[in-house]
């Protein structure tokens, strides 16, 4: 199945920032020890890995991204409209920021590696694990940081990923008034 790449005009089935290609050409630019993916991996598995990173980021930050969707119907969260950026600079609203772009790259990789990126927590420091036959409650202890998988696995953090998306997202305690 090809990749349906948002190309800032909004499309309704749209499943990726990014191209296989554009994330390979990033990934040579920026080859870090961690910053590849796994070899062999086909072009099929690249999309997997960008279509996932792509859902990962719209669930996670939308409610922090700034501005609006251009939109009703566009599949993706970007474009948006009439957002600024931190450094108050007015941006098209179709544009699909390079910081989203790279922030799925980013991810891409990480989970073409394994990781576990989203925990499942529900209130009150609770994870529900299930299996086949049942659903267990484990207690989380409120005063760590750190998340867990469904079987309660350790999941690591990634910052990066903030970072990377800092200039399109609210800035703590800070409301889009548009």
């Amino acid at each position: 199945m090809t990749l349906i790449v948002e190309d800032g005009s909004g499309k309704s089935d749209a499943e990726s920032y990014v191209t296989v290609a554009e994330a390979d050409a990033y990934i040579a630019k920026w080859a870090l020890t961690n910053n590849h993916w796994p070899s062999p991996y086909s072009d099929t598995q690249k999309e997997v890995a960008l279509r996932t990173a792509a859902r990962f980021l719209d669930l996670e930050y939308r409610v922090r991204y700034v501005s609006r969707k251009a939109h009703e119907t566009q599949a993706l969260e970007w474009p948006r409209n009439g957002w600024v950026t931190r450094d108050m600079f007015i941006i098209n609203n179709a544009t699909v920021p390079d910081a989203v772009k790279e922030a799925q790259i980013e991810l891409a990789v990480i989970l073409s590696l394994g990781e576990v990126v989203l925990p499942v927590i529900t209130g009150g420091g609770v994870i529900y694990e299930q299996n086949e036959t049942e659903v267990t409650r484990k207690a989380v202890r409120y005063a760590t940081p750190k998340h867990y998988d469904e079987a309660g696995n350790e999941i690591k953090e990634y910052p990066m990923i903030e970072r990377i998306l800092s200039p399109v997202l609210h800035r703590p305690g800070r409301l889009d008034r548009r």
